[in-house]
């Protein structure tokens, strides 16, 4: 696997910073296949094998090498308001990420019963304000549980800090229901184990007005008792 050295100098090509890297195999989710690619910004804009590239275009040979996307780290809690935030650790979980070939992580902030979660995410944007992290972080807030407030605070969180990922602590199907109605926020659930919650889904949504409550994934010893109409919902 391709791991880029830090210190390649890019070149600046009509204010573009470029890279070509020639010579490996290109690993995507259906084949592989030799190709060179051209790096543009840091973000992919060409790959063949006869990309044309100016002279002075920084190349890097990745002969018996294998390019593979990077890996996205959609679940981590390096963040914990219980613990002192250490700005140093956490830089390095960073570098560790990124040596292991994951370039994002969504990184959860954990919001206790009481607590607001704004404050929380002004404070962690405040705390990492000057610092430069090794690969790219999105963060998700988390709520043990559900309060008023919260509700309250969901809307904000999406529109005025781009925060799009919500971790919900549920014991009830009802109360997620509650939660979606509330705040016109549709929810994916995950990980299905009761058959009885599958059934109530169903329904709901295929009343008037729909509730937007999905299962994206269904646990394999649920498979066998699902009918064929009800996959609708999945």
């Amino acid at each position: 696997m391709l791991t880029l050295n830090l210190d390649i100098q890019f070149s600046s090509f009509g204010q573009k910073e470029q890279l070509y890297i020639t010579g490996g195999q290109l690993v995507n989710s259906d084949h592989i296949q030799f190709a060179n690619i051209l790096i543009e910004d840091g973000k992919i804009v060409s790959t063949g094998t006869n990309i044309e590239v100016q002279p002075d275009t920084p190349r890097l040979d990745a002969t018996g090498m294998l390019i593979m996307p990077a890996g996205i780290d959609m679940s981590t809690y390096l963040i914990q308001d219980i613990h002192p935030i250490d700005t140093e650790a956490y830089i390095n979980f960073t570098k560790e990420a990124l040596l292991g070939g994951t370039t994002t992580i969504v990184d959860t902030i954990i919001c206790p019963k009481d607590s607001s979660a704004v404050d929380l995410l002004i404070k962690y944007k405040n705390t990492f304000k000057e610092t430069k992290f090794w690969c790219d972080i999105i963060i998700r807030i988390g709520f043990m549980e559900i309060q008023e407030n919260h509700l309250n605070e969901i809307e904000q969180l999406a529109k005025q800090h781009g925060i799009n990922s919500f971790l919900l602590k549920l014991r009830s199907i009802e109360k997620c229901i509650v939660l979606v109605t509330s705040t016109n926020c549709p929810v994916i659930f995950s990980s299905i184990n009761e058959m009885n919650i599958i059934e109530r889904i169903s329904k709901i949504r295929r009343q008037i007005p729909p509730i937007h409550i999905t299962v994206c994934c269904t646990s394999n010893s649920l498979l066998s008792e699902i009918t064929h109409n009800q996959f609708i919902i999945v």
